[in-house]
């Protein structure tokens, strides 16, 4: 079995078109010949949320969720 690592910021909760073209792409490979493992960022307090579209994660594929650190107030502010 191979694994395939998928890297992508944006993941499931979190929503958006750049989430559906991942998540869309992960359903075609076949479950038995691959390991599918995702890395994304954890919640950033920022991204929009889309439950419906967590509920089609297929459940054999791993997220791993890292840690991102990002300053909020200087996103807020603008370019200052």
């Amino acid at each position: 079995m191979k694994t395939i690592l998928i890297l992508s910021y944006y993941f499931p909760p979190f929503g958006g078109g750049g989430v559906q073209r991942v998540l869309k792409l992960l359903k075609y490979f076949n479950k038995e010949k691959y390991r599918l493992l995702v890395l994304s960022a954890g919640s950033s307090g920022l991204a929009v949320e889309d439950k419906e579209m967590a509920s089609e994660v297929p459940s054999h594929i791993e997220i791993i969720r890292t840690h991102v650190k990002i300053p909020h107030d200087k996103i807020k502010q603008g370019n200052r």
